[in-house]
Order: C-alpha cells, then sequence, then structure tokens
C-alpha cells in the first residue's frame, strides 16, 4: 500500500544516515542518541509529552530511536528512569514530568559530542505553518490501525481553505514535527466524484499534537473518533 511503502522508504533512510554518522565520528548510536535527548530535554519546558523530546532528539543527533540498541522510546525511558521522571497519562501516550539536570549536564560535558549538521535536511526548522482561510464545518480526526499500524486520518481540511498542495505542505511538516510518516491520499469514497477530496494519513497516536498544531492553523473545531481516541477528546 502507499502508507507501506512511504514507512519503509523512512527506514531505508535512517539506515544510509546511520551508516554516515559512524563514520564521521567514533561515537556509538546509543551515545549519539542519549546526548541528544538530554540537549533536548534540557532546554524544554515541563512536564512535556516525550514523543515531542524524542522528535528533537532526532533532529539533533540525526539518530532515530530505531537506530539504536533501545530500539523503542518504552525500552529507552525505562533505561535511564534513574534520571528521567515519566509517567504513562493514557495508553500511548507518555508524559516526562522532570529530570536529573546535574547527571544530564555531566552527560553532556564529558560526552563533548559534535555533531556535524551543515549538510543535513533534517536542521531545517519547522516549517511556518499555513493558515486556515475560511471557517467550515469541524475537522474529522480518525484514530484507526491500517495493517496493524495505528494511522491518524484528517479530514475535511479543504473546508477551511487548505487545498491539496497546502496539504502536501502540512504533511512534510507534520514529518518534521512528529517525526512520523505523513502522507496526503485520495480519500475513501471520493475516486469517482467530478471535484476529488483528500485526507492527511499520519502514523502513530499523536491526536492532541495534532489538535494543538491545528489549533494554531486557526482550525478550531474537530470531530474525533476512533478507539483510540481518548474520552475527553471525542466528537470536541
Amino acid at each position: 500500500s502507499e502508507e507501506e511503502e512511504d514507512d519503509d522508504g523512512e527506514e531505508g533512510e535512517g539506515e544510509n544516515n546511520n551508516n554516515d554518522n559512524e563514520g564521521k565520528n567514533e561515537h556509538t548510536n546509543d551515545e549519539i542518541f542519549l546526548y541528544s535527548f538530554f540537549k533536548a530535554l534540557s532546554s524544554e519546558k515541563l512536564p512535556v509529552l516525550s514523543n515531542i523530546i524524542f522528535g528533537k532528539a532526532t533532529n539533533i543527533g540525526k539518530i532515530s530511536i530505531k537506530q539504536t540498541s533501545w530500539k523503542k522510546a518504552g525500552s529507552f525511558l525505562e533505561t535511564n528512569k534513574d534520571s528521567i521522571d515519566f509517567i504513562e497519562t493514557k495508553p500511548g501516550v507518555i508524559e516526562i514530568r522532570k529530570f536529573d539536570s546535574l547527571k544530564s549536564s555531566t552527560i553532556l560535558k564529558t560526552m563533548n559530542i559534535e555533531i556535524d549538521s551543515t549538510n543535513n535536511q533534517n536542521t531545517e526548522k519547522l516549517l511556518p505553518l499555513p493558515k486556515a482561510t475560511k471557517r467550515g464545518s469541524p475537522v474529522t480526526i480518525q484514530a484507526c490501525k491500517i495493517q496493524s499500524k495505528n494511522v491518524i486520518i484528517l479530514d475535511g481540511l479543504e473546508k477551511w481553505g487548505i487545498d491539496k498542495d497546502l496539504m502536501q505542505y502540512l504533511a512534510k511538516d507534520f514529518r518534521k514535527r512528529f517525526s512520523s510518516s505523513a502522507t496526503v491520499t485520495e480519500r475513501r469514497g471520493s475516486e469517482n466524484s467530478k471535484d476529488k477530496l483528500w485526507s492527511i494519513h499520519i502514523h502513530g497516536k499523536s491526536v492532541e499534537d495534532i489538535i494543538e498544531t491545528l489549533k494554531e492553523m486557526g482550525i478550531n473545531q474537530f470531530n474525533c473518533v476512533g478507539k483510540n481516541i481518548p474520552k475527553n477528546l471525542k466528537m470536541k
């Protein structure tokens, strides 16, 4: 499927970046990611959602959690729980409440990792968000599973003045903002219609983060559906 191809493509890029990084410095991927994580966390106001820090750490070190021995965010946090205080507020949503700044500062100083980011596209800042030019009906945010992967589907953005080109632009921002796959696909059921409609598919469970991003764009009406939607967000 289209989503499978996009996801596979991202993993392939990660493997290439992994080889490049290993050739450029003497530090392991684990060391680079640990350094990047604490560097990102040290500049963030707490509490903060862990996926935000993991995304920033990936942008800093050009190493994703999948390229480390931990492989998964939960394993990384559990290994470093002596210096990071976190809690799972909802299924799949982890909040970092505090951390040992003295220990992290020591790690940053002793490791003294220099990250060459001059030629890496991931050093780009987040894109300026497009603004809604219309006021339409609620945007549908559906949390579901496609081929065993958690996917969030956004429908109805065109009613707020966000056309296909802007959706492509927004998907690019989501890939950076949430460190996740994001694609624009033809909306199911509109294949034979004269005016085609489009959806944005984002891998993951970042419903609340997506809502906050849409609010920044001036979109403030949502219809949240799906088993993976927190109860307080349904039909919001």
